[in-house]
């Protein structure tokens, strides 16, 4: 969430790792940056291995975004198997990180 008095331009930036149950199988992944419960068309990105799926892969996304004062910025993965088992996104343990968000301000 936007602090009080600090409205103005950000570089959002997120990442994750997602991966099929089962060898080969995963259809499709997407992630997607909503402001205010909204999605935001620029902030999202898909990946489609239809045509030749994947055990894993790893989505991300940067973008720039005018907020203001009490705009909060929330980030969905979603994904799609072959055989329509549960895929997985990974968290990472130790000092490894499988997903990641962030958010600075930039200009004054």
């Amino acid at each position: 969430t936007v602090p009080s008095g600090k409205g103005g331009k950000y570089v959002i930036y997120t990442g994750g790792t997602i991966t099929g149950t089962n060898v080969s199988q995963l259809e499709f992944t997407q992630l997607s940056i909503f402001v205010n419960g909204s999605v935001d068309l620029a902030g999202r990105a898909y990946w489609d291995f239809r045509d030749n799926e994947a055990l894993t892969a790893s989505p991300y996304r940067n973008t720039v975004l005018d907020l203001s004062a009490g705009d909060y910025v929330q980030v969905y993965f979603r994904a799609g198997t072959a055989d329509s088992s549960s895929p997985n996104v990974l968290h990472g343990s130790g000092s490894r990180r499988d997903t990641f968000f962030g958010a600075y301000r930039i200009g004054t």
